[in-house]
């Protein structure tokens, strides 16, 4: 089975909203099961993408999709740090597939 994630977001910084969006392909049909943050379950409105209403620095982090169908499981993380508050900058660490 194949997961692969991706961020998207309309500013990268600070108080801005992010979605994070989870792009599933695989046989059979995959389906995402759940999102974390820093390996703590989410409660989300929708399994395909997490909205971030107000990033900060408190709430940088990595984010993970967790995905499976009833063969196998899966599950792709993207790192996302603030650089500092003055600086108004975020800046994505690292996105890996697992």
């Amino acid at each position: 089975m194949d997961v692969t994630c991706g961020v998207q977001a309309s500013k990268m910084i600070p108080k801005a909203e992010i979605t994070l969006q989870c792009f599933l392909s695989g046989l059979p049909n995959p389906s995402v099961s759940h999102w974390s943050k820093d390996g703590e379950e989410l409660k989300t409105n929708s399994k395909e993408e997490l909205k971030i209403q107000s990033f900060t620095l408190e709430t940088a982090g990595k984010y993970t999709c967790h995905v499976s169908n009833n063969v196998t499981s899966n599950n792709c993380s993207v790192e996302i740090r603030g650089k500092s508050l003055e600086t108004r900058e975020l800046e994505i660490i690292s996105i890996s597939y697992l």
